[in-house]
């Protein structure tokens, strides 16, 4: 008949000793932890062929009460007396052999007291001690080789303990599990509940005393144990909140399920949930429900978040003390959203002048995201996390602001948002003067004045140049080259806002390098009181404003002067006078005509002439 075979796991028996010196009295008080989760001694009978004894030999009966098949090869089955001095190693060692499946029994034949009672069913071991009928130590050890100890006046080492799969001191023993089982006779045998099943690691209270009932492998197997599984949550699930239920369904073939409890390891640092906090001791917690049952778990998120996951243990129990478990591992809690959420809008824009924008969304840990302008209701769908997405901002100009969730693969939502303001309209009031708004010039280097409000930006060209300049800072006042030549030259300016709106400006001004020259004087004899016209005609080549600036000296003769005269606005190309009534004193004098035109330049030679007063 063919198993699996798997490796038992042994079980930790720790003996304490308590020795009290009372003269030469000695006692030992011992004890042991951790029960078998497999193969166990299910049942001890030391008064075979007894009087009255039922069978003629007596008989240790082991029990596999776990769910795989274990291999018994190398194992053996080892006695000592319940107060002796004896080792387990001074007794006759008997060997194990063979595979013990699931709710299987092995029967292994001792020695007889007698001829008393009938033959045992076919052994499946057989050995030659010959036990106590009222109580002893039986061990079930992993190896053949005998332990030189005895649990009571030889103490067992670490190693010795290590190699021990289980233990039943019974009828006074000095070296059992828990408490120490009940004492037997010759027609009684101390049987472990359930049928084998029951394992609390006390003798005491997992063994009683029964008729002996002996089976072996060819006995029917007892699987009588109840099934327990989890349906949530699922291995490897990620959970979010504060809270979650555990939930699952138990059944039992033979009886019924009679309780369900949870155990909820966290893997971090090996801590158990004790209903409010984390502890290291070990903690079943009650379930609500059997068959259909249920687990609140209520958690601090701030506390479970990030932790490398959970284990938890399902356990039911059914009504004659079998019990099975179901587990689900690697479990964790995120209730941390996506972090370092963020929006731009036209790359951190702060303005546009278009409704129709690109997004920049992030988000680390992010799946999905979503959108919505400020003040409308409805999000868009979720969809798949991008770093680029085309907008649609709300109509209107002014300040917009765009919102932003992005959630990651467990639920967790970071939200955040952008702002920017939609300005359509150029700026306004563009204009531009060229020298504080002068005609005309003399010099091509100029000084510009340019005005448009809510402009950010500028920039300028001559109009006969195709290439503008790059765009600079807005300023009311700039200095800026004419192109060469003289005549009317015309010089553009563009505006654009923060948001991209372009309005346009242009001013022009007319080049004159060409200097007026005066000619037409005469000399003038005019008598004191009486009124003097003194002559000039100004030539001005183009290109000309058509009007310039006079200037007329009278000086005495070898003298200073004693009169001057400004006249604006005056006609270029005619033959000009100007009278005044002569009050100058008697004598000679010469008077002087300069003039500038309206570009600055000045004449290229004073006019000169005589005035004799008389």
């Amino acid at each position: 008949m063919s198993a699996a075979i798997v490796q038992l796991r042994r079980p930790r028996i720790v003996v304490v000793a308590l020795l009290l010196l009372l003269g030469s009295l000695v006692v030992a008080v011992p004890s042991a932890v951790a029960a078998s989760s497999t193969v166990v001694i299910s049942q001890v009978f030391g008064g075979g062929g007894n009087s009255g004894a039922p069978y003629r030999n007596d008989f240790v009966e082991l029990f596999n009460r776990g769910s795989t098949a274990a291999s018994l090869d190398g194992w053996s089955i080892q006695y000592a007396s319940a107060t002796g001095n004896g080792t387990f190693a001074n007794n006759p060692v008997t060997a194990l052999s063979g595979i013990l499946q699931p709710g299987q029994y092995y029967l292994v034949q001792m020695a007889s007291g007698g001829g008393n009672g009938t033959s045992l069913p076919t052994p499946d071991a057989v050995g030659t001690v010959s036990m106590s009928a009222t109580g002893a130590k039986v061990i079930l050890v992993n190896t053949t080789s005998g332990l030189d100890c005895n649990g009571g006046s030889v103490p067992c080492t670490p190693d010795q303990l290590d190699k021990i799969v289980d233990l039943i001191g019974w009828g006074g023993a000095n070296f059992f599990e828990g408490t120490v089982g009940p004492t037997t006779g010759s027609t009684t045998a101390v049987l472990r509940g359930v049928d084998g099943h029951r394992e609390t690691d006390d003798n005491g209270a997992d063994f009683s005393v029964e008729e002996p009932n002996p089976r072996n492998t060819a006995h029917a197997r007892n699987l009588d144990l109840p099934s327990v599984s989890i349906a949530a949550p699922a291995a490897d699930e990620v959970l979010t909140g504060a809270a979650t239920t555990i939930s699952g369904l138990a059944s039992d073939q033979g009886g019924s399920v009679a309780a369900i409890t949870v155990k909820i390891r966290r893997s971090g640092d090996g801590l158990y949930w004790t209903g409010s906090v984390w502890s290291p001791d070990e903690i079943w917690l009650d379930a609500d429900g059997t068959t259909d049952w249920t687990f609140e778990w209520t958690f601090d998120p701030a506390s479970q978040d990030g932790s490398p996951g959970y284990a938890i243990s399902v356990r039911a129990t059914d009504d004659v003390g079998h019990s099975s478990t179901a587990n689900v591992v690697g479990m964790s809690v995120d209730n941390t959203p996506p972090t370092g959420a963020a929006l731009a809008i036209h790359g951190g824009a702060s303005h546009t002048n278009v409704r129709d924008v690109s997004l920049s969304p992030t988000a680390v840990g992010a799946v999905e995201m979503r959108f919505r302008n400020f003040g409308d209701a409805i999000w868009t769908d979720w969809e798949p996390y991008a770093t680029a997405r085309d907008w649609t901002l709300a109509d209107g100009d002014g300040p917009k602001t765009v919102c932003a969730q992005f959630r990651d693969e467990v639920g967790n939502v970071a939200e955040t948002e952008a702002d920017i303001t939609l300005d359509t309209a150029p700026p306004t009031g563009a204009a531009l003067a060229v020298n504080g708004g002068a005609a005309f010039t003399n010099k091509r280097k100029v000084r510009l004045a340019p005005f448009a409000d809510g402009a950010v930006e500028m920039r300028f060209q001559n109009s006969v140049d195709a290439i503008w300049t790059d765009w600079e800072p807005y300023a009311s006042a700039r200095d800026w080259t004419l192109p060469g030549g003289d005549g009317p030259k015309t010089v553009c300016v563009q505006f654009r806002d923060a948001a991209g709106n372009v309005v346009e400006a242009k001013a022009g001004i007319t080049v004159d390098t060409k200097r007026p020259r005066l000619v037409g004087t005469k000399a003038v004899s005019v008598r004191r009181g009486a009124k003097a016209t003194l002559r000039y005609k100004i030539k001005d080549p183009a290109p000309s404003s058509g009007k310039a600036t006079v200037r007329i000296v009278i000086r005495k003769v070898g003298g200073k002067a004693v009169k001057t005269v400004k006249l604006k606005g005056r006609p270029v190309g005619k033959s000009l006078k100007y009278r005044f009534v002569c009050k100058l004193r008697k004598g000679r004098y010469r008077y002087i005509v300069s003039a500038t035109d309206a570009a600055g330049n000045r004449q290229t030679r004073v006019a000169r002439n005589t005035l004799r007063v008389r």
